[in-house]
């Protein structure tokens, strides 16, 4: 249960940040909770063939690809930012380090006997 949750939260997550994902990865998520909910339905009602033991290792191997997904998202959308940032922090360093230049060619001595 708790993987098809994770599934459905990650379905809201990409539907909102609907401008960093492609258009399908929300539908692709809701795909992905509504079969483990009716995998568990099916296992649980209707086929005798899976005991507890099969249904937990089932389920913890839906989980793991359900955190799996969590991770994936979370680079998915740090790759997407960090450019930009790193953009950013770049630029200010690279002002920093022109502004010093100029004050040590100012102020250094060697340059102050020509002026």
């Amino acid at each position: 249960m708790l993987s098809s949750d994770i599934f459905l939260l990650l379905s809201l997550l990409t539907c909102l940040l609907e401008d960093r994902f492609p258009n399908a990865v929300p539908y692709v998520y809701q795909i992905a909770a509504i079969m483990g909910f009716g995998h568990l339905v099916v296992s649980r009602m209707f086929l005798t063939v899976f005991d507890e033991y099969m249904r937990f290792w089932y389920n913890l191997f839906y989980l793991a690809v359900a955190l799996a997904n969590v991770v994936a998202v979370n680079l998915y959308l740090a790759r997407a930012l960090l450019p930009s940032k790193l953009q950013t922090l770049f630029r200010i360093k690279l002002i920093k380090a022109r502004n010093q230049r100029r004050l040590l060619i100012h102020s250094s001595p060697q340059t102050s006997i020509y002026y």
